[in-house]
């Protein structure tokens, strides 16, 4: 702007010069009485001559300066100006939108075995070296945005696809440094509502991961089945419990000593352990769930003959904890966790 104001002063000051000149012309041409110096001009040719320089000095400043200054960015409403810095007068009130008329855009194709592109906008980025020796990153888009609730590309459709990444040997898709990918919940809980497409994953309210996939596109919830190297015990002090007693609130994310166990709050169930001296008949239910009577723990024999032990998915609350409850005969009860399933 001070630019700008510089040069507009520059223009009126040559002007008035001129101006001066013309009322000097006029009056030697109507024959005045001034007395002419040895380097005044004597005739109208000089005259001329003289206004024409200054004239051409005018013309000469505006379009030296004009020769001499780098485009201006773009405001808001004008032409962006390629290889220049829009970001401080181009605002995002104003954005730059590109509307395709689905007729007549034609395909760009680029090699390497892509797909051709056909979007409003394309752009052809650069290339890394031979062998992937340039260490500097060749993209073909970039984008920033700063913030948590910001997006630096966000796609949007109604019933297509958002964002596609599309790599003939590489990596369609990379979340990278971070690493982290989120989804949104699907509702209600359980299996997808909706007919699935090839190889879809949808996480429902409950968190649970649906995958699908052949024969006929089926859902089918994807769990995971950790197994520890050793056991971590979650109960058992050795309390004599007598037939028909309940222990509840049993905590099978954390050991007796209070450290965790391993199991997460959330698992499915914990891979158990569970051991007696005595033989009978435990019933397993997640905490907070009334008995059921089963996903029972059973032994047989002849009490004082040795340890009565199982290998048992004990089913858990949310917060990873479970009941049980002593049927027929008294005896202690030990759980040992090796393990979890997650759903």
């Amino acid at each position: 702007m001070d630019r700008k104001r510089q040069l507009e002063e520059q223009v009126v000051q040559l002007s008035r010069q001129v101006d001066e000149m013309r009322v000097r012309l006029a009056a030697l041409e109507g024959g005045s009485g001034d007395r002419a110096s040895a380097t005044t001009p004597r005739s109208r040719r000089d005259l001329l001559k003289l206004g024409g320089a200054a004239a051409l000095g005018v013309a000469g400043a505006v379009g030296a300066a004009a020769l001499g200054t780098v485009p201006a960015q773009a405001a808001d409403g004008a032409n962006l100006v390629i290889g220049n810095n829009n970001s401080t007068t181009n605002k995002a009130e104003s954005p730059t939108i590109l509307v395709d008329d689905n007729a007549t855009n034609g395909f760009t194709a680029f090699p390497g075995g892509t797909s051709p592109l056909s979007g409003a906008l394309r752009v052809h980025g650069g290339s890394d070296a031979p062998g992937g020796g340039n260490p500097t990153l060749a993209s073909g888009v970039d984008a920033w945005a700063s913030g948590a609730t910001s997006y630096g590309v966000f796609g949007i459709t109604d019933v297509g696809v958002g964002v596609t990444g599309e790599s003939d040997q590489g990596i369609g898709l990379y979340a990278r440094r971070s690493g982290r990918i989120r989804q949104e919940p699907r509702s209600p809980s359980g299996v997808p509502n909706y007919a699935a497409n090839d190889f879809e994953q949808v996480r429902d309210a409950n968190s649970s991961l649906w995958l699908s996939g052949p024969p006929a596109l089926a859902w089918r919830q994807a769990s995971s089945f950790q197994v520890f190297p050793g056991p971590r015990r979650v109960y058992g002090v050795g309390t004599v419990l007598a037939p028909g007693q309940s222990v509840t609130g049993i905590d099978a994310t954390k050991k007796l000593d209070g450290t965790p166990s391993g199991v997460p709050a959330g698992a499915t169930a914990a891979y158990c352990a569970i051991s007696s001296y005595q033989t009978g008949v435990i019933s397993l239910y997640p905490d907070g769930t009334i008995d059921n009577g089963i996903g029972a723990w059973a032994s047989q024999g002849t009490a004082g003959n040795g340890v009565n032990q199982g290998y048992n998915f004990v089913p858990l609350s949310a917060a990873g904890k479970f009941s049980f409850t002593n049927y027929f005969t008294s005896k202690a009860m030990y759980f040992d966790v090796w393990g979890f399933l997650f759903n």
